[in-house]
């Protein structure tokens, strides 16, 4: 049927007609140009020309067309001098081949081969009024490598750290075995491990700063925290620095305002501990953790000191009274056995000689974790560690009884005592001076331990950090 473009309305319109007949004839091309034969498609001429499908391999390098990867070409720019050197030295690696520097300044960079004799070059620079620096000389290497290389002398602790940077800043606790890997499987150099080691520190230090820098940085650190959380607290202590310069951070203190009240309806107790620190200065971080009413963690109170000795722990307890428990009574602090610590609480709940009693409700319970690790090293022997767990986790007497009794009969016999009854007790002769009421759940009748026997909050929070410990 041919097409009249007949409108809605009956009338005739030309335009339309031709539209259509044009897009008939172009459809009509298109198939006869699909059907067409190969045969028929025109060769150009000089697709004949002798040599054209016979090329020759050219003997010299043709720069303008060879793909070029980490090389460093005539007429480069880069920002900074660093990219400069760091675009020489993956060129180098790539090549396995090594280089000294012939001169470095704030204008220039000035490369050669470490091989005698070898012409190789390479020299950039920075003009007066340049923002950038340009690769004005490029001469190609003649030497040739003598055999297989397993190290490189320019594969250097910046460079390597620039390699890693990504992988570290994804896993800031990578073992430095990993980043030997890492350049073996890339770059086929050997490093050391000290090497490696170096280049993950050089990491931290662009990410966050040198040790030195993050401890002048502290004090003002914690004042603008305090400033923006109401109700935060912080102190530091700084002693004289005998040498005539700026006095030194000795420990710092803080604690965050929301968790600060947060604790005031929180359950009336604080399981606290220290973790060493791994960094250049090493040190440790004291932890305040308490527990709300669903048995979550709430971290109250840190401190950054220098070591854990009575007069810190002192020093640390003493702000948190302060600070965090402020006018809260009967507080108990669940803690492990180590003697400052003990002293500690014991001066704050009855005073020392120049020290008032400032904490003197202050309920002080022993972790029974800790105890097994001691009753572990008194007897060797684990089965009767977990025994032990087990009589300080009872709350029924009869059965408390009982498990006391199996433990004098197991290490009498573990002890070498075979009379029956056993002419000895090892296990209430090493418990006869520890009150009861610091380790057993059936003899803490206020229930100032709302059934937590361990300092594992405290544990808990502190693998959190296991992999922040190093940085600064």
């Amino acid at each position: 049927m041919q097409a009249q473009g007949v409108a809605d309305e009956g009338e005739v319109l030309q335009s339309i007609v031709q539209q259509m007949h044009n897009e008939d004839v172009e459809a009509a091309a298109m198939d006869e140009h699909e059907n067409s034969s190969n045969e028929e498609f025109h060769v150009p001429s000089e697709w004949a020309n002798t040599g054209f499908g016979n090329p020759m391999v050219a003997e010299q390098r043709d720069q303008e067309y060879e793909y070029r990867e980490n090389e460093v070409v005539q007429g480069a720019r880069y920002l900074r001098c660093e990219d400069v050197k760091d675009a020489v030295k993956r060129w180098a690696v790539s090549l396995g081949k090594e280089f000294r520097v012939a001169k470095s300044n704030s204008s220039v960079y000035d490369v050669v081969c470490a091989k005698e004799g070898c012409p190789w070059r390479v020299h950039a620079f920075k003009g007066i009024f340049k923002s950038y620096w340009k690769v004005s000389i490029v001469v190609e290497h003649t030497c040739v490598l003598e055999g297989v290389q397993n190290v490189h002398r320019n594969m250097t602790t910046d460079f390597i750290a620039n390699e890693i940077y990504g992988m570290v800043m994804d896993k800031m606790h990578l073992e430095p075995k990993m980043i030997i890997r890492r350049i073996q499987h890339k770059y086929h150099f050997n490093i050391s491990y000290a090497k490696a080691w170096r280049a993950k520190q050089r990491v931290f230090e662009r990410r966050f700063g040198t040790c030195e820098a993050s401890y002048d940085n502290i004090p003002r650190m914690l004042q603008i925290i305090a400033q923006r959380n109401p109700d935060s607290s912080y102190s530091f202590k700084e002693i004289p620095n005998h040498s005539g310069g700026r006095t030194i951070l000795q420990r710092a203190f803080f604690c965050l305002g929301p968790c600060v009240r947060a604790f005031q309806f929180c359950l009336p107790l604080l399981c606290i501990d220290g973790t060493f620190l791994t960094g250049k200065y090493r040190g440790t971080i004291l932890t305040a953790i308490g527990v709300d009413g669903n048995n979550q963690l709430m971290p109250v109170a840190f401190a950054f000191i220098e070591s854990e000795n009575t007069d810190i722990w002192l020093w640390f307890l003493q702000l948190v009274k302060q600070h965090v428990v402020v006018g809260r009574t009967n507080v108990c602090l669940i803690s492990d056995r180590h003697a400052e610590i003990l002293q500690a609480i014991n001066t704050l709940q009855n005073g020392g000689d120049t020290f008032p009693p400032i904490w003197s409700d202050v309920h002080n319970y022993w972790c029974t974790r800790h105890m097994g690790a001691n009753f572990h090293d008194h007897l060797k022997n684990k089965d009767l560690m977990d025994l032990f767990k087990r009589l300080a986790a009872q709350n029924q007497e009869r059965k408390f009884k009982t498990l006391w009794k199996m433990l004098d009969r197991l290490t009498a016999k573990h002890a070498g005592d075979d009379a029956d009854p056993p002419a000895t007790r090892p296990f209430s002769d090493w418990i006869r001076h520890v009150p009861k009421q610091k380790w057993a759940l059936l003899y803490d009748t206020d229930g100032r331990r709302y059934g937590i026997l361990t300092t594992n909050n405290a544990e808990s929070y502190n693998m959190i950090m296991h992999g922040v410990r190093s940085l600064r």
